[in-house]
C-alpha cells in the first residue's frame, strides 16, 4: 500500500538539508526522508525499479506549498542513510553495480530494508543473494576452510563475498534474515553465531547503532536474545570436547601407517589424559578450526604433537577437519534451530 500523507508532513523548502551527492540539476522528484533531508532524483528511474515508487508517484498529488525548487516532493518516513544508500545504488550504479567492488554490511542491509519495504525486486535479489553468499556455507564457503586460522578464514570469507562484515553486524543480519524481512531460515544458523562471537556481550542484549543514526538501535527480540545467551556456553563446551572426541578416535584404532612401531598410540593416549585434566578457556570462534590452526591450541596437542610421526600427526589433524564438518553440520541444534536445508 501506498503511504498516505498530510500537509503538516511535508516541511517547507527553507527547512530541508539538501543532500549533497543526491541532488541531480535534472532530478523531477524530491524524495524527503524523515521530514527533512532532501534527495532530488529521477522519478523514471525510481519508477523502474518499484511498482510501490511507481504508484506513489502515480497517485500522489502534490499541492503548491509541497512543490520544492520546481519539483513534487515525497515523503518516505526511512532514514536518510537508509535511503542514500537506495538511491545510490538505483541513480548511480542500478542493481547490476553490487555485483562488483566489497560493500560494508551496513550499505547492504540500508539497501535491503528500503528495497524490501518499496518492492525494488531486482535490488532487493541482488543485495540480499550478497549477504547470502557471506552466511549460508555452500562448497567452498569460508566457513568449511577448517585448515585455516579463524582470522583469516575471516578476511577471506569478506574478500571471497565481496562485504566488509563486523562480528557487532550479526544483529542486525539476524533480524534481516526474520520473516518478516528477507524470510531466510538458512542464514540464521551462522547469524546467530557470529553474535556469539561479539567482543561485547552488552551487544546481545543492547543491541547496535546503525549507521550515521545513534538514536536507532538494531536489537534481537527477547527469543533470539535468549537462544545466543545459552548457546554461548555450550558453544565453548563443545569446543573443549570436540578435542576429546578426536583424541579418542584417534586412539581407539591402530593406525597401520606409523612409523614408530605403533608408539603412537600410547602418546595419543597421553594427549587425551592430559585433555580430560585440562580446565583451560575454549574460545567459541575456534569450534570450527583444526587443531593446529586454532588462536588457542589445545595445551594437550601442543605438549605432544612433536613426539607423534608424521602420518600420525597428519591423520591426528584430518579426524580434526571431520570433527569440523560435524560441529558445522549440528550449528542449528546449538540455538535451537529447525532448518531445513543447512549443509545438505
Amino acid at each position: 500500500m501506498s503511504p498516505t500523507t498530510t500537509d503538516e508532513e511535508h516541511p517547507g523548502p527553507g527547512t530541508l538539508v539538501k543532500d549533497q551527492e543526491l541532488w541531480l540539476e535534472d532530478g523531477n522528484i524530491v524524495i524527503v526522508a524523515n521530514g527533512s533531508h532532501a534527495f532530488r532524483v529521477l522519478k523514471s528511474l525510481l519508477s523502474r525499479v518499484s511498482p510501490v515508487l511507481k504508484d506513489i508517484f502515480e497517485k500522489e498529488k502534490c499541492k503548491p506549498d509541497r512543490i520544492v525548487e520546481g519539483c513534487p516532493s515525497i515523503p518516505f518516513y526511512d532514514s536518510p542513510t537508509d535511503v542514500r544508500h537506495f538511491l545510490r545504488t538505483v541513480i548511480l550504479g542500478g542493481p547490476g553495480s553490487l555485483r562488483q567492488a566489497s560493500l560494508p554490511f551496513a550499505t547492504l542491509a540500508s539497501i535491503i530494508r528500503i528495497a524490501h519495504k518499496y518492492e525494488a525486486t531486482a535490488l532487493l535479489k541482488d543485495a540480499s543473494s550478497r549477504l547470502e553468499s557471506f552466511l549460508i556455507p555452500r562448497p567452498g564457503h569460508w566457513l568449511e576452510q577448517a585448515a585455516l586460522p579463524w582470522e583469516a578464514r575471516w578476511d577471506m570469507g569478506q574478500q571471497q563475498c565481496g562485504i566488509s562484515f563486523e562480528p557487532s553486524d550479526a544483529v542486525s543480519a539476524v533480524n534481516l534474515a526474520l520473516p518478516s524481512m528477507l524470510d531466510m531460515p538458512l542464514m540464521l544458523p551462522l547469524a546467530f553465531y557470529l553474535c556469539s562471537l561479539a567482543d561485547n556481550a552488552l551487544i546481545l542484549r543492547h543491541g547496535v547503532e546503525r549507521e550515521d543514526e545513534p538514536d536507532v538501535r538494531d536489537v534481537l527480540g527477547d527469543a533470539d536474545y535468549t537462544r545466543c545467551f545459552l548457546a554461548i556456553p555450550k558453544l565453548s563446551q563443545q569446543c573443549h570436547a570436540s578435542v576429546g572426541r578426536i583424541l579418542y578416535a584417534a586412539m581407539s584404532e591402530a593406525f597401520a601407517g606409523c612409523r614408530l612401531n605403533r608408539t603412537c598410540k600410547d602418546r595419543l593416549r597421553e594427549m587425551f589424559v592430559y585433555h580430560a585434566r585440562d580446565e583451560g578457556p575454549c574460545l567459541v570462534h575456534d569450534l570450527f578450526v583444526r587443531l593446529d590452526r586454532r588462536t588457542s591450541p589445545p595445551a594437550a596437542f601442543v605438549q605432544y604433537k612433536d613426539t607423534l610421526c608424521q602420518p600420525c600427526l597428519d591423520r591426528l589433524l584430518a579426524l580434526s577437519e571431520e570433527e569440523c564438518a560435524k560441529m558445522r553440520q549440528k550449528l542449528p541444534e546449538f540455538f535451537h534451530l529447525d532448518v531445513e536445508g543447512w549443509q545438505s
